[in-house]
């Protein structure tokens, strides 16, 4: 039986005992942390004991970029490939206006032979594990003297994997190599000791631009998908080729391995834009089978060493799934270490890795609502680099969105569709319905309803959402909150935020009652056509105020500032109504609305919660703001819960401070979702693997889970970082998070209650913090002392107040505890050292 396991006994210092007080991981002296890092990651490698045969039982594996999923077929690696540029068509060229015309394509699958032998050890035993800290496969077949142990993994610099595995007594003397491709446009070739496959499209992606009025914007020889080229190519090193063959789509060649030095399998996959890409992977091939095979591990292990070593997380509790979602974590931080840091963002739906041909549902387009939750996780953990993909793909974007805005809407500004393709294109649009459309869920606009707009159709789900580009903008901001970089926020961050505001103050409009509004819009995906969305206003409202303070820095725009601040200081207030699932409307106090008034579509058309958008993403209410009660009433009455794997519940309850929810809905989610033998996630819909699998593994749920976690444990979306906001009394454990500001958090806690807090400062910014043990009745009896360590020597805090603020300096650490704990600790160490 296939299973999933975590290794234990790792980490002795983690046991219940050292969160009594007993072993803390942290020497004060030396002001840095024990543990071991890697031994918190391994400690959830995933391992099968049959080999996976199914496409559905396949692991991931990647250097980030080239990306495969990789089983066992008797005696054979299968290994089909991924890879977030190869971009094709799905639809023929004369499919209705409205089509999803692109997508996302697999390079090919890979299938590597390694003959009787290999099948027979196998039968005897058989171990395929993911190991986690090496960003690798190991595969074993076999036991004691006859075994075979082969390694997989993604050159973290090149986009080529590589198969390796030692044979000193030449168990397997031979293998056949076999690349298999589907589609018309792609050619299988032999030649030399190489195989290999290449595809360059002749079709044209500019006549499926028309619908947005874009199909002039590319000049020919800047065609996305004409001359766009896709190369693979195979080959082996010390190895000669005794047999090669080409037919149809299949290429294949049986090499024979000269001697008993490691064996080593190399698939290369190159992309280029008008030219054949083949020479450029056959010379990133050449120079990957040059190298010693112990470089190109060193290259590998170094590269996730520093991977896993920016942030870490551990978790213990009274229920099992505790440690499922933390392994769930790892395993999530893994795949988007194998697959998200390619040419574009890997895709919400196969990122993790395509199972079949080239079989996924949604095409080449990203949603909003889906690509966040590849990056929301991305800060907390600390991945500067990878986080920043969210941002450089829009910005690469923004000169087809203004001009797409100008076509689309008549005016300036940036508009940022819920739905784009990779260079910005909205499909979800007919400019000119010409000709037939796609049925569905188009509708006409009607100008004396719909006013702004030129366009004659669109899809009723995605057209008039607005929260797209207010959301892209936030992520722009919380980019630089996290890693602060003035040059980047003003050369990059305030161009996007300044256009977003400029092109949604174009859109709303100052009414009879002297108040801003905006209809017919969407509230999200779910009420269609009503009038002032909940999110949209309230993404407004978190949005606008960051551009105005930016222009007043900066001293530009003031034009568009002073619009903005009018708008501001005149849009209409939140509703506070409750809708129920029938469309029916009543007063309530006590709740926000997910708008201020129905549409003529009086029924829900999807199940998200407007109104909690306040909540998360755009943190206008929490824990600390003075609306809380109304928000945990809303969100005791919504009337959808967890419905697909992004339901945002779990962090709507952990940014309300409901630990025990919070716990309660992220298991939930687990259960439902969590559902991939190597531990991926799963969807509601695409469903075509035995039990209801989707088609493809999902990063949404993956990364909803992740950054729920997260928020669990460190919040810093306030006025100061929280430390376990949300936290079960029933878990320990430690993590280290980057926060808001450029701070690096470090905690150890047991049982729900912080026994060392570590912060330590990146950016040389004013550190403010709410006191780790403050007391519910800290407003009578104070708030307890607090030791503050530093290099600069021990102090202790009286009596704080409930939100502790430093001065501090880039590279500066701060140690807090309570007294007791530095009293016990500063023993220990005095003991060990003697």
């Amino acid at each position: 039986m296939i299973r999933i396991f975590t290794l234990t006994g790792l980490l002795a210092f983690l046991s219940s005992a050292a969160f009594a007080g007993e072993s803390v991981p942290y020497d004060a002296s030396a002001m840095r942390w024990t543990f071991d890092s890697r031994g918190l990651v391994s400690a959830h490698d995933v391992a099968y004991e049959k080999p996976p045969s199914e496409p559905w039982e396949a692991m991931p594996v990647g250097g980030g970029d080239l990306s495969a999923m990789v089983r066992c077929l008797g005696g054979s690696l299968v290994l089909h490939l991924t890879k977030s540029d190869a971009w094709g068509f799905q639809q023929p060229p004369d499919a209705p206006l409205g089509s999803r015309f692109f997508n996302n394509v697999s390079p090919g699958t890979v299938t590597i032979d390694l003959g009787d032998r290999a099948a027979a050890l196998l039968t005897r035993r058989f171990r395929q594990r993911l190991d986690l800290v090496h960003g690798r496969i190991v595969v074993e077949l076999g036991e004691a003297d006859e075994k075979l142990t082969l390694s997989i993994w993604g050159d973290p610099h090149e986009s080529v994997l590589l198969i390796a595995w030692e044979d000193p007594k030449r168990l397997i003397p031979q293998a056949t190599v076999a690349l298999d491709e589907w589609r018309e446009s792609m050619r299988v070739w032999c030649e030399d000791e190489r195989i290999g496959a290449v595809e360059i499209h002749t079709r044209p992606a500019r006549p499926h631009l028309a619908n947005t009025g874009m199909q002039d914007y590319f000049a020919e020889d800047k065609d996305p998908l004409q001359g766009r080229g896709t190369a693979v190519v195979i080959g082996a090193r010390t190895a000669a080729v005794v047999d090669r063959s080409c037919e149809e789509k299949t290429a294949s060649m049986r090499v024979s391995f000269q001697d008993s030095e490691a064996r080593l399998i190399a698939i290369a996959c190159t992309v280029a834009a008008h030219i054949d890409p083949t020479p450029q992977a056959r010379a990133t091939l050449d120079t990957l089978l040059a190298r010693p095979l112990q470089e190109a591990e060193s290259r590998r292990d170094a590269w996730w060493n520093e991977w896993w070593g920016k942030s870490s997380l551990h978790v213990t509790g009274d229920d099992p799934m505790v440690q499922r979602l933390c392994g769930a974590y790892h395993v999530h931080l893994y795949t988007l270490g194998c697959t998200n840091r390619g040419a574009v963002p890997s895709k919400w739906d196969g990122g993790p890795g395509l199972m079949r041909r080239d079989e996924r549902t949604w095409g080449l387009s990203e949603w909003v609502q889906e690509i966040r939750f590849t990056y929301m996780p991305l800060y907390a953990a600390n991945r500067r680099g990878m986080a920043k993909g969210l941002t450089d793909h829009y910005t690469r974007m923004q000169p087809y969105l203004r001009r797409q805005t100008e076509t689309m809407w008549g005016v300036d500004g940036l508009w940022i569709p819920e739905t784009v393709l990779p260079w910005g294109h909205a499909e979800d649009f007919i400019l000119k319905a010409d000709g037939p459309v796609r049925g569905g869920y188009f509708l006409t606009r009607d100008p004396e309803t719909i006013r702004y707009g030129k366009f004659e159709q669109f899809n009723a789900y995605v057209g008039l959402l607005f929260t797209a580009g207010l959301e892209i903008a936030h992520h722009y901001l919380e980019y630089y909150d996290y890693f602060p970089d003035d040059a980047y926020l003003r050369d990059e961050a305030y161009p996007v935020v300044r256009e977003v505001c400029r092109f949604l103050s174009q859109l709303l409009r100052k009414e009879d009652d002297g108040l801003y509004h905006l209809g017919p819009a969407n509230a999200l995906e779910t009420w269609w056509l009503v009038r002032d969305p909940t999110d949209t206003l309230d993404g407004i409202r978190a949005i606008f105020p960051r551009f105005i303070a930016l222009s007043k820095q900066y001293e530009a725009d003031r034009e568009l500032r002073e619009r903005c601040a009018e708008i501001l200081a005149h849009l209409v207030l939140p509703p506070h109504q409750h809708w129920d699932a029938e469309g029916n409307v009543t007063e309530d106090a006590d709740s926000y609305a997910p708008a201020g008034a129905l549409g003529p579509i009086p029924k829900p058309r999807n199940f998200e919660i407007p109104a909690l958008y306040r909540v998360y993403p755009f943190g206008l209410s929490g824990i600390g703001s003075c609306d809380r009660d109304v928000c945990i009433h809303t969100f005791n009455r919504r009337i959808f819960g967890i419905t697909n794997s992004w339901s945002l519940d779990a962090v709507w309850a952990a940014r309300l401070g409901l630990a025990d929810e919070a716990a309660r809905l992220l298991g939930e989610h687990a259960q439902r979702y969590h559902r991939f033998p190597y531990g991926g996630w799963d969807s509601s819909n695409s469903s075509v693997w035995p039990g209801g699998l989707a088609a493809c593994p999902y990063v949404d749920g993956a990364g909803l889970s992740a950054f729920g976690l997260q928020e669990m444990m460190l919040q810093s979306h306030e006025e100061a970082i929280r430390i376990l906001p949300a936290t079960p009394d029933t878990w320990s454990g430690l993590f280290r998070f980057a926060a808001r500001g450029g701070f690096l958090v470090s905690a150890c806690f047991s049982e729900g209650i912080p026994e060392l807090v570590e912060i330590e400062s990146l950016a040389g910014r004013p550190l403010a913090i709410y006191h780790p043990w403050s007391r519910p009745d800290a407003s009578k009896d104070g708030n307890p002392p607090v030791v503050v360590r530093s290099s600069r020597g021990n102090r202790t805090i009286a009596a704080p107040e409930s939100i502790l603020r430093f001065e501090v300096q880039a590279g500066d650490k701060l140690l807090l505890c309570e007294p007791e704990t530095f009293r016990n600790h500063s023993a220990r160490t005095a003991v060990e050292r003697h």
